[in-house]
């Protein structure tokens, strides 16, 4: 039987995968590629070290857990049904485990690591002060509120990334944190098959 060809993608998502599990020193070619059921030269072909490879995967970070959804909440009519869409999505992903763990265990010590987690947290805060301007809140309590909301998010996160919560749940969570945004919007109930 032939193998399957092995994608770049799938590199960078098995990347961000084992890193979440184990951090960097997680990232070992041999034991990725027989995840993946390739050889480590499938690898390089597409990176040219580890070094370059932890680079374009924290870029996928940022493609797939930032400007996706930033993306996504985009195509919605207005201001309040774009904030209702992003906290779904993001409430709903849990893909990540650890993986905000070891980035900023990591940042501590490495520069390049600490300027994109500040640029991505920074773009993510900056994307739901927009929003809530949209909704008629002004620049400062839009920034207040955009913060708390992104906090409130980490921590409960945190508390909850290896808990199966029930669609209820996450619905429950995001009209707890869009009422204290100030933000009126009920979530219908016809919405929670989307």
């Amino acid at each position: 039987m032939a193998k399957s060809k092995v994608t770049k993608e799938m590199w960078l998502n098995m990347g961000l995968k084992t890193f979440a599990e184990g951090g960097m020193n997680a990232i070992n070619v041999e034991k990725m590629a027989r995840s993946l059921g390739c050889s480590k030269g499938s690898f390089y072909w597409y990176f040219e070290n580890r070094g370059e490879f932890v680079n374009e995967m924290l870029q996928h970070w940022v493609r797939i857990g930032t400007e996706e959804y930033i993306e996504s909440s985009g195509t919605e009519n207005s201001p309040e049904a774009q904030l209702e869409r992003l906290l779904l999505d993001v409430f709903k992903s849990k893909e990540g485990r650890d993986f905000m763990f070891h980035l900023r265990h990591y940042s501590q010590n490495d520069k390049e690591i600490a300027r994109i987690l500040k640029e991505t947290e920074d773009r993510r805060i900056l994307y739901i002060v927009k929003i809530l301007q949209n909704c008629g809140l002004k620049e400062n309590l839009a920034r207040d509120k955009a913060e708390l909301a992104y906090h409130y998010y980490l921590g409960w996160y945190e508390r909850t990334k290896y808990l199966e919560l029930s669609e209820e749940e996450l619905y429950r969570q995001v009209e707890l944190l869009i009422c204290a945004m100030g933000v009126r919007i009920p979530i219908e109930p016809s919405r929670k098959d989307d």
